[in-house]
């Protein structure tokens, strides 16, 4: 989106700016009371692409330039200088004007205390060490690391810092974590968003739907694999035909997987027919074989009941009852239980220790928090209505924190 003003980098209204300006780029210093532009009328096409951007105030040579993607774009001559104000230099937005936002990602920024040549601009040896800079931001690398007192690194954000303004009472559990490692979110995201589908289809247990809901790309630009799954283990494999992925956009079609059931599957077995579609070359975005979707499909073979062991063949428990907890005991296993909270506080298994201790007030996650809200006193919202922390409170929850 063009319309409207856009700040890039901006110190303030009154300084200098890169912005975006209804369907034209600005670079601006002010000065004795007056605003001076170097503008660019935006071209067709522009938004949806990544661009470079740079605004050059020479001093000796009294000119105010705009690069564009390599070229200058906008030229001004003029004598006056910038002024100066308290405002912070900010990214996307501007604090004189807190309500004018860019509506696009900012991918690196710098700012340097003198004026750079075009070759200078053009050069991807550039670094924050470099003479000058001033302001060096890059989204890849940018990252801020504070420690507690038990010296415990942690990713601060929302005010842990001592930031102000900042968002208060929020949540940030993000599909992704700062450090743009994954969890176990983002792999149900991934299948939930994933742009090809199979279900089973009528004609037996290799029958199957293929659901194409790409735009404009045939399934056969991907690799197509099947597996048949026993229990977790992999008893036959295959790769689906060119004829049977050639599934236009937009479109469905029935295939036939040359799966075989066992004819005597084991009691209890389970089956699952696994699908997996992968990249054939490698994208600006992935590496040739990054699976793009998969499916598993439940398969009935039939198999027979598992037969009930009896119980009198089931080992004995054993169990001591203390003041403050009971201990039960089996074979391999034991697992201990807080009188008083009804909680588990210690769990082994197989000469393991699970668990050492039960939920507290220091370990695990938390319920919603709000700032101004204690244990005592719960935070309400007008008209009388419990904030969410509240009423977690209400049910014996207090705000959890991670701790050592």
């Amino acid at each position: 989106m063009t319309g409207g003003h856009q700040p890039l980098l901006a110190k303030g209204d009154t300084q200098y700016a890169l912005k975006q300006t209804d369907k034209n780029l600005e670079f601006f210093i002010h000065g004795g009371g007056q605003w001076v532009t170097a503008s660019w009328p935006l071209p067709d096409g522009w938004t949806g692409k990544e661009h470079h951007i740079a605004g050059v105030f020479d001093a000796d040579a009294g000119t105010l330039t705009l690069h564009v993607d390599g070229q200058a774009r906008g030229t001004r001559t003029t004598t006056r200088r910038p002024g100066t104000n308290t405002a912070s230099l900010t990214l996307a937005t501007d604090v004189d004007n807190p309500t004018r936002e860019f509506s696009g990602t900012i991918r690196r920024a710098r700012v340097y205390a003198r004026a750079l040549s075009a070759a200078e601009l053009a050069s991807d040896r550039r670094g924050p060490d470099d003479e000058g800079v001033r302001f060096w931001f890059d989204a890849a690398t940018v990252g801020l690391t504070e420690k507690r007192p038990r010296d415990k690194t942690f990713y601060a954000y929302g005010g842990d810092w001592g930031d102000n303004p900042n968002d208060g009472a929020f949540a940030g559990d993000g599909i992704v974590l700062p450090d743009r490692t994954l969890t176990g979110k983002s792999a149900e995201v991934k299948q939930i968003y994933q742009a090809i589908n199979a279900a089973q289809a009528a004609g037996g247990p290799g029958a199957v739907k293929l659901t194409n809901e790409y735009l404009f790309t045939n399934l056969r630009e991907f690799d197509g694999r099947w597996s048949l799954v026993a229990d977790g283990k992999v008893v036959q494999r295959g790769r689906l035909s060119r004829d049977q992925l050639d599934v236009a956009p937009l479109t469905g079609k029935d295939i036939k997987v040359p799966v075989r059931l066992p004819a005597k599957p084991e009691p209890g077995t389970e089956y699952f027919l696994e699908l997996s579609f992968t990249t054939k070359e490698p994208t600006k975005w992935a590496r040739a074989g990054f699976e793009v979707a998969k499916q598993q499909l439940a398969l009935d073979t039939g198999s027979p009941a598992v037969k009930p062991v009896p119980l009198s063949s089931v080992p004995a428990l054993r169990y001591t009852d203390r003041d403050d907890d009971v201990t039960v005991k089996g074979r391999g296993f034991s697992v201990t239980v807080d009188k008083s909270t009804g909680t588990i506080t210690a769990y082994e298994a197989a000469g393991t220790r699970l668990i050492t201790s039960g939920p507290s007030r220091t370990s695990g996650g938390h319920p919603p928090t709000t700032t101004g809200a204690t244990a005592t006193t719960p935070a309400t919202r007008s008209g009388g209505t419990p904030e969410p922390s509240a009423r977690w409170r209400t049910y014996g929850c207090v705000p959890w924190t991670s701790g050592p």
